[in-house]
């Protein structure tokens, strides 16, 4: 009788024992592939449906165009670490596949062909209703004296053209030069006050954070030595107040999903 007893126990055990297992199984099945961690840190495994719910409540950011010259595409910093964009993905705390940067050094809005009036259109749309445009173009424009009516009436399409899609555009004032490139200076200055009075709120100063306050040149050590570009520090200081100005805006969700 005893071992009838015990024999018994030993079958409820083992039929515990793999109803139990079965559960952990199930709970640790993930559609995607093997265990699926807690996000939240730890070694916890999440059921895939709270899982999924989870990731479903925080909001994926936007993607980010930029285009511009060689200021935004940092063409003259060697380390890529440094570069405007990936300064910028770091601020915005996004991942690196959310961000494409267009920027191509030399280019201007009116001037030589191709400019970015010949680019700008494959790369709009490329994107999404909801995404977001930065433009910072203008630098070689001043400097080679494109005229300033040319530069108004196709920067004024080129953002009609970005809203038509149904994306975001922030603009960036044209970055300022060392008294050298004093050439550059007044048309440099009339694109930004034409820029600032166009597109109240959605402007982005870069001249604020690169020049002394009140003076036009851009501080010495913030500049490189051709003293036309921002450099290491200059340029994360310009993707800081960047990244303050997408932020200031309703449409970027203010907690995301790093992607």
């Amino acid at each position: 009788m005893t071992h009838t007893i015990h024999r018994g126990r030993t079958v409820a055990l083992a039929v515990l024992l793999a109803v139990a297992m079965l559960l952990m199984a199930e709970c640790n099945k993930d559609d995607s592939g093997p265990g699926s961690y807690n996000p939240s840190g730890g070694d916890t495994f999440w059921h895939p449906r709270i899982k999924r719910e989870a990731f479903a409540a925080a909001p994926v950011p936007p993607r980010i165009l930029i285009l511009g010259d060689s200021i935004m595409a940092s063409t003259e910093l060697p380390l890529p670490a440094d570069h405007f964009d990936r300064r910028l993905t770091t601020a915005l705390s996004i991942g690196p596949a959310r961000l494409t940067n267009g920027a191509v050094s030399g280019l201007t809005l009116v001037g030589a062909r191709p400019n970015l009036v010949d680019r700008a259109p494959a790369l709009l749309a490329a994107l999404s209703p909801g995404d977001v445009v930065i433009i910072g173009i203008g630098m070689n424009d001043a400097c080679t004296g494109s005229p300033l009516t040319a530069f108004e009436s196709a920067h004024l399409a080129l953002v009609a053209q970005a809203t038509a899609l149904g994306l975001h555009v922030l603009v960036g004032l044209v970055t300022p030069v060392m008294p050298a490139l004093s050439v550059c200076e007044a048309p440099r200055a009339a694109i930004n006050a034409w820029e600032s009075a166009t597109y109240p709120g959605d402007t982005i100063d870069f001249p604020a954070v690169l020049a002394a306050p009140g003076q036009p040149w851009i501080l010495p050590r913030k500049a490189t030595e051709d003293g036309k570009h921002p450099d290491e520090g200059g340029t994360a200081e310009m993707a800081d107040v960047t990244a303050a100005a997408v932020r200031a805006h309703a449409w970027w969700p203010v907690t995301h999903v790093l992607g």
